[in-house]
């Protein structure tokens, strides 16, 4: 082989670690699903639901994360540990009526208990 066709196949093979590492360093985002049917043992998949708010807070812990929870009464307080950023922010999303029943609560896109 000669030097030329040395050079080009290191180049090809740098710049395919490149693309390599610049794939591997993009986050993706993930959805957790939460149902009152759930167990918080679970993956947090649509068929395998986690069963409180604060356990799919819990998971979604990266930018552009979302947490989708059916409808439901969730007797519960949350403290969102997510990390989001303004470009790409943890979501909460309601699919229905979600009511969270704990004292104080308010959170937007949800229907605070009386």
């Amino acid at each position: 082989m000669n030097t030329a066709a040395i050079y080009s196949i290191a180049k090809r093979a740098y710049a395919l670690a490149i693309i390599v590492l610049c794939v591997n360093s993009i986050s993706t985002a993930t959805t957790y699903y939460v149902s009152t049917s759930g167990n918080d043992g679970n993956s947090g998949t649509e068929s395998q639901p986690f069963r409180s708010i604060q356990r799919g807070s819990d998971a979604a812990l990266n930018p552009g994360d979302m947490v989708l929870v059916a409808p439901g009464v969730y007797k519960e307080r949350v403290q969102i540990r997510g990390q989001g950023t303004e470009s790409d922010p943890v979501v909460f999303m309601a699919d229905g009526d979600v009511v969270i029943s704990g004292e104080g609560m308010n959170a937007i896109g949800f229907v605070p208990a009386d």
